[in-house]
């Protein structure tokens, strides 16, 4: 079976007849857009008839990508092709609100603080009014069941965005009639994600009562031979940058829902349909007693019937002969359209402009069963401003049935100017052998601005986008088209106006392809970096920014190129000229930026000004394209199927960070998913080698002080979870390691030093100002290089972090804690603990968003992170410098000497060493207190002294090979640092100097104890 067998135009007029006479129109709510109940909007768009308009809060930014490497704005221009995709098999039609998908959202308070309450019920209610639905049905109820914070936000509002569309005293100015939906539905379906188990398409005993709905998709549309339900999978596998997939099956399958508001009288048991109560036909557009009602609702009967009419006579392989009945019945709606004048004032516009849509809707189905085509044609699908294009206006007659073409004309924007070439004889009458033709020249303005998607159009605020004012594309899944032809064709006694948009028709190895004309700027920018992120200095710093320039003209194009700056920078050279002989010539140019010394904290930006012919072109133009589906190859200008372009100022942005980082310090990084943390911090000159998953096997770890792992590591880099044991042992030998989150499966032994668990579902802080407190606010790493005080958390972007710990071992040691509204602290975020000689750390922190973004906070806190192999040798270096054998080593010496003692918890009770044992060990107690304990002549153990922090234990079994004296346990908790044997003569033996000091030392301290003694 393939996708697109059974959803072809033609196969449907049938039900495109059937839904002339139905007004009752059904709008579905959701946040993203694969929410969709799929198999309800093919029941009742393709068996009620109704139109089923889907609205989604967002375009679905914030999700995955499985089809290719788009994210953000540009993945929700992918996602809004994959929703039309989904709607051409199910029937239905797919609308969109301005607000952004920012990600995970845990509450929808949460989400409707960042989106706007008001605004998003606003939105709701411009889009009832745009598509005067008699049945709203909202995807989700407003609670917990919804999951994500956005489905909740919709749920949250639905009623309120209901009771507000039918009053004109609300949201007025939105400039659209009030409309008054007659029933509120909420599915009682709640979140699920691919993989849960979950039960679907049963009967429920419990929701077969009064007010609940039960709808059987699974029933078999005659038409396509296919369940609704079926359809619906089909449709849904079309979102596939989700990865979704759903095997289409037949048999039976229910969806519930729950009646929350009705207008009108509800069913006293269960509902058999979504228009019970109601008058889903084009009648119930007539509603209210009074004369002008009761002579519209008759009208509006009779062209129900004539509806009915074109119904019987409708043959698929005749369907002109429909078309008598479906001509009389657009006469009778054309004259109770004049009549609506009549009804009270404030239904006017709302009943007008129903009847308008349904006009088109006749006309545009009269032309499809009478076999007229209409096209508009344009030479090029790209045009830059100052340009002419070719226009083509054809009307095709295939059923040879007698029409004439009356009339022709381009509608096109404001400033542009249509010249008419040729064209048949007004009256002509087309065949499908010869068209009717006409040709026209249509010139751009030179001044005229790029068309980027309508709501791109300006830089988006961080959670909706700036829609332009009063603009009719608001709402629609893309830009409405630049020209339209406007033809008048005499089709029986009815004058028909046909409104093909102007496509460019081309073909491409293996396939053909339409593209709609949009406008380019003349000349693109595509800069190499976007974002630079320096440390503050006291001398000029140079920064190297090159620049690619692409020629978008076809006949070439001259420009000048230079860089705003800040005052006080130098940039080199001033200006930069460009001449390219023919369009996609490009060329690459550097510039060389000086940023002066002593240049204060903060963002700079510098902008690009390019200007060809006196026209600005600054712009970074970067296209999105869709291919054919499983085709190879890259996709590009000459082979996408679909094509957008983000057009934006061509910047730079510049952080001057006042961040320090320990430079003696060699560091491994082991990239993860989806991060550029190492470009964002090449400008500190730190010495970092990325590693390859071979090194993890076989390279010598020992060489870097620290490493880190990027964010799920162990779940993209097999290697890493195969070698997690020797990365282990790189900590236990002294180095430190810094893993950043991880997800589900790393609380697995064997892979973190110690036990924890992620709960359920993990710990994470979505809010980006959810505020910081210091659980250990003495921790190094909140002081050393940097000083981390409450300005370091401000301005991060997306959230705090995801997957911290939930549950943890004790030696694991908490630094900060955050949380979300109405929650608990998480504490997991940022912890570290002793492994060994070294140091491992857990960053639930979500670094790998901060650091690239610039956040100053971030990265002075990431610098710490890194600087704790340099503060724990140092740690210890002051504990050894209290010690005897140690205290008398010069700090270098020193230095070395704590970088190969190691940390070790000891449990009170427990024995560090026992009487008679050869000494294989020095103790240096760093905390709690262990007891000295010595046997005499075979009786109970005697305390001899109770040690506390700072002291040192079995010095001289370094030295000599003989059984411990006494006994060691630990009276409480401990913490002690170990310095075996092996290690400490190895590094005597590198150093014979200090050798020869060590044993004077130790010298003096036998003396000094026979003389005490």
């Amino acid at each position: 079976m393939t996708e697109s067998a059974h959803s072809g135009a033609g196969s449907r007029l049938v039900d495109r007849i059937k839904a002339l006479k139905v007004a009752g129109a059904i709008l579905h709510l959701g946040s993203h857009p694969d929410d969709e109940d799929g198999g309800m909007i093919a029941f009742a768009s393709r068996h009620l008839g109704a139109r089923t308009v889907y609205w989604s809060a967002t375009r679905g930014e914030g999700g995955q990508n499985r089809r290719g490497p788009e994210r953000g704005e540009g993945l929700g221009i992918i996602r809004t092709w994959e929703s039309l995709d989904a709607r051409s098999v199910d029937g239905g039609e797919v609308r969109y609100g301005p607000f952004y998908d920012f990600g995970f959202s845990k509450s929808g308070d949460d989400t409707l603080a960042r989106w706007g309450r008001e605004l998003v019920v606003a939105e709701i209610v411009r889009v009832i009014r745009m598509v005067q639905p008699q049945v709203i049905i909202s995807r989700w109820s407003g609670g917990p069941t919804d999951g994500h914070g956005h489905h909740q936000a919709i749920g949250l509002v639905a009623r309120e965005a209901f009771d507000a569309a039918g009053d004109p005293d609300q949201f007025p100015g939105l400039g659209l009639p009030p409309w008054r939906p007659a029933k509120l539905y909420r599915s009682v379906a709640g979140d699920w994600q691919p993989g849960e188990d979950g039960a679907f398409g049963v009967i429920v005993d419990e929701y077969e009562r009064a007010g609940h709905l039960r709808v059987d998709t699974g029933m078999i549309d005659p038409v396509s031979g296919l369940t609704y339900q079926e359809q619906a999978h089909l449709a849904v596998n079309r979102h596939r940058s989700q990865g979704i997939g759903f095997v289409p099956e037949p048999g039976p399958y229910y969806f519930y829902y729950r009646l929350e508001h009705s207008a009108v009288e509800p069913s006293a048991g269960p509902e058999s349909s979504f228009f019970d109560g109601c008058d889903p036909l084009l009648t119930g557009l007539a509603t209210g007693p009074g004369p002008g009602d009761d002579d519209l609702r008759e009208r509006l009967g009779r062209v129900v019937d004539l509806v009915d009419e074109a119904s019987e006579s409708f043959r698929p392989d005749r369907p002109s002969e429909a078309v008598p009945a479906l001509l009389a019945a657009l006469a009778v709606l054309r004259s109770a359209r004049r009549d609506v004048a009549s009804l009270p004032d404030d239904r006017v516009a709302a009943v007008d402009a129903a009847l308008a849509r349904k006009e088109q809707d006749f006309e545009d189905l009269i032309a499809s069963c009478s076999r007229l085509r209409a096209e508009c044609l344009v030479d090029r699908p790209r045009i830059t401003p100052g340009r002419d294009i070719a226009v083509t206006v054809r009307v095709w007659n295939g059923d040879g049935k007698p029409v004439t073409v009356e009339e022709a004309s381009l509608d096109v924007p404001p400033g542009w100017t249509v010249r008419p070439v040729d064209a048949s004889p007004a009256g002509t009458t087309p065949t499908a052998a010869v068209p009717y033709e006409a040709r026209y020249v249509v010139s751009i303005p030179a001044q005229e601005a790029p068309y980027p998607p309508y709501w791109l159009q300006e830089a988006r605020e961080p959670y909706r986008y700036r829609w332009p004012a009063a603009s009719p594309a608001l709402t629609h899944p893309h830009n409405l088209p630049l020209v339209t032809a406007a033809i008048g064709v005499r089709c029986g006694d009815q004058l028909l106006t046909l409104r093909p948009a102007a496509i460019n028709r081309s073909a491409f190895p293996g396939g053909s392809r339409e593209l709609p004309l949009t406008v380019l700027p003349p000349l693109a920018l595509a800069p190499r970096s976007r974002r630079e992120i320096l440390p503050v200095s006291d001398q000029d710093t140079a920064l190297e920014l090159d620049v690619t320039v692409r020629c978008v003209e076809d006949g070439g194009a001259a420009a000048t190129l230079s860089i705003d700056a800040p005052a006080g920078w130098d940039v080199q050279p001033p200006v930069v000229d460009l001449s390219f002989a023919a369009g996609g010539e490009t060329r690459g140019v550097r510039f060389r930026v000086a940023v002066p010394a002593n240049t204060d904290p903060g963002g700079y930006r510098l902008g690009y000004d390019l200007t060809s012919d006196g026209r600005p072109c600054g712009f970074e133009l970067n296209p999105i394209r869709l291919g054919e589906a499983g085709s190879a190859g890259v996709v590009d200008e000459n082979t996408c199927l679909a094509e957008a372009h983000l057009v934006s100022p061509a910047v730079v942005d510049v952080d001057l960070i006042d961040a320090t980082f320990v430079r003696t310090l060699r560091y491994g990084y082991l990239r993860g998913v989806d991060e550029q943390i190492l470009p964002a911090l090449a400008r500190f000159d730190l010495d970092i080698t990325e590693l390859e998953d071979d090194q993890l096997e076989y390279g010598d770890l020992s060489r870097f002080d620290a490493i880190v792992v990027g964010p799920n590591a162990y779940h993209s880099r097999p290697a890493l979870r195969q070698h997690a044991a020797r990365v282990l042992e790189y900590v236990s030998q002294g180095g430190t390691l810094v893993v950043q989150y991880q997800a589900y499966g790393y609380d697995a032994p064997g892979l973190a030093p110690w036990p924890f668990t992620y709960h359920q579902p993990h710990d994470r802080v979505t809010d980006p100002r959810a505020p910081v407190t210091l659980v250990d606010p003495d921790h190094p790493v909140l002081h050393f290089p940097n000083r981390i005080g409450p300005d370091d958390f401000d301005g991060w972007v997306h959230d705090r972090g995801l997957y911290f710990f939930g549950e943890w071992d004790r030696r694991y040691v908490p630094v900060l804690a955050s949380h979300d509204a109405g929650e608990d602290p998480r504490a997991g975020g940022l912890l570290t603990t002793v492994y060994g000689r070294g140091t491992y750390v857990y960053a639930g922190l979500s670094f790998f968003r901060q650091i690239p973004a610039g956040v100053p906070g971030a990265v002075r806190l990431f610098a710490n992170v890194l600087g704790l192999a340099e503060v724990r040798v140092r740690e210890r270096m002051s504990r050894l410098q209290g010690v005897d054998l140690f205290g008398f080593m010069t700090e270098p010496e020193l230095y070395q000497a704590a970088r190969i003692v190691s940390e070790r918890w000891v449990d009170a009770g427990t024995f560090l060493a026992r009487q008679g044992e050869r000494g294989r060990h020095l103790f240096v107690l760093v905390d709690g207190s262990v007891e000295v304990l010595k046997q005499v002549d075979g009786k109970d153990d005697r305390l001899l002294h109770v040690a506390g922090p700072g002291e040192a234990l079995g010095e001289l079994t370094l030295l000599a090979d003989v059984p411990r004296s006494a006994s060691l346990r630990a009276a409480t908790d401990a913490v002690v640092l170990v310095l075996r044997d092996d290690a400490f003569h190895e590094w005597l033996r590198l150093h014979p100097d200090l050798s020869r000091r060590v044993m004077q030392r130790l010298a003096e301290k036998i003396i000094a104890k026979d003389q005490d003694g």
